[in-house]
């Protein structure tokens, strides 16, 4: 299960490309990890991307040895034909937890003879789960949990009523009830802003009580008048390095913002669907982000060679025809509407609020409509 800081991003680069990936010619990785703070409980989930001219053997699992804290992954070359169900554009595999600690992990693929083809290197660091303060104490994440038991309204009184068992939960605090799932009710509740929600994340999963527990988290908008580019992360960690000027001068919040599911821990129990992240290959594609939910323009984007893929950015749900939102798990869901510049260096703005898209459109960028349904900002 996932949480807090979108599945494949760590530490912002200077080129404002926020996965953690590495990349040739022909060859990309990224890596992320289930509860999405790199610490030491939760797997770590490795994607390898391979150009169009390099394929590998999908038959043959993916070889991954281990000596201290280097890391091979391995898989072998074989010569592309697209008529071969057998041959793969890249690869996938999973680690178990990782003791924390610097790693440095590497993912390459031989030819027949054993020959390196094409390699990257990425370090990563693995935090130990307790022990450190929220990343960004102003982006309070919520948890909506599904007591197995409980509705929200016993659970939310036992909390109340009884201090060895909220203490037991990390002392949360419940913000509202939502709707039902199985006659049961989401509680939507909050930790104090230094607490680290991985941390208490994963205390609820321990506990065994919870069927359901989702993140929620609020993205904020920056914009940099020099790039004249906009930018949302609802990634604390990411959050807090752009404000910093981690990733170059200029970016200033706009004061934009929404919601939205970063972990679903029970996706088929809404309609909410995956929202992909990528950013412009350097040099070859826009120096700039996109996020889509649809899987087709994601196909678009991801054949044209331009663009890496960074990873989920978060969960959102689909627009009705006429543009509007349908409520999920009783929650209210609003459209989130992109606007793009379709001259000099192109960029998409994302918004839920219609005087923006009109004055982008005065500016001259082309409204695209509503590209997906959030949750309202808080």
């Amino acid at each position: 299960m996932r949480l807090y800081i979108a599945r494949a991003f760590v530490a912002a680069t200077a080129f404002l490309g926020f996965a953690s990936s590495s990349f040739a010619y022909y060859f990309s990785m990224s890596i992320s990890h289930s509860y999405r703070d790199f610490v030491d409980h939760g797997n770590v989930t490795i994607n390898i991307y391979l150009d169009a001219r390099l394929k590998i053997d999908c038959s043959v699992p993916v070889a991954v040895a281990q000596t201290g804290k280097r890391i091979m992954v391995t898989m072998r070359q074989v010569t592309p034909d697209p008529t071969d169900p057998a041959q793969c554009g890249g690869a996938t595999t999973v680690l178990s937890p990782l003791a924390a600690g610097d790693y440095e992990i590497t993912a390459q693929v031989i030819s027949a003879t054993g020959v390196t083809v094409e390699s990257a290197t990425q370090p990563l660091r693995i935090f130990p789960l307790e022990g450190r303060c929220n990343a960004d104490p102003l982006a309070r994440i919520a948890l909506l949990a599904l007591h197995k038991t409980l509705s929200a309204a016993r659970f939310a009184n036992l909390l109340a009523t009884d201090p060895a068992y909220a203490a037991r939960l990390g002392n949360p605090t419940v913000l509202n009830k939502l709707g039902t799932l199985e006659n049961r009710t989401y509680a939507q509740i909050i930790y104090p802003p230094l607490v680290d929600v991985t941390v208490e994340y994963d205390r609820l999963l321990a506990s065994g009580e919870f069927n359901d527990v989702d993140a929620i988290a609020a993205f904020v908008e920056f914009y940099n008048a020099k790039l004249d580019h906009y930018f949302y992360s609802g990634d604390a960690a990411e959050v807090a390095t752009i404000a910093a000027g981690g990733v170059g001068p200029g970016w200033m919040r706009t004061g934009k913002s929404f919601r939205a599911i970063v972990y679903p821990g029970c996706p088929f129990s809404h309609n909410n669907t995956v929202v992909y992240r990528f950013f412009g290959i350097p040099g070859v594609g826009p120096n700039t982000h996109f996020f889509t939910r649809d899987r087709t323009e994601c196909g678009i984007v991801d054949r044209s060679k331009q663009w890496l893929f960074e990873g989920v950015a978060f969960w959102a749900s689909e627009p009705n025809g006429d543009g509007t939102c349908t409520a999920s798990i009783g929650d209210a869901r609003i459209p989130l509407y992109r606007v793009w510049r379709a001259f000099g260096d192109s960029n998409h703005r994302f918004t839920t609020d219609r005087a923006v898209v009109s004055e982008m459109v005065d500016k001259g960028w082309v409204d695209e409509g509503a590209a997906m349904c959030v949750l309202p900002p808080a």
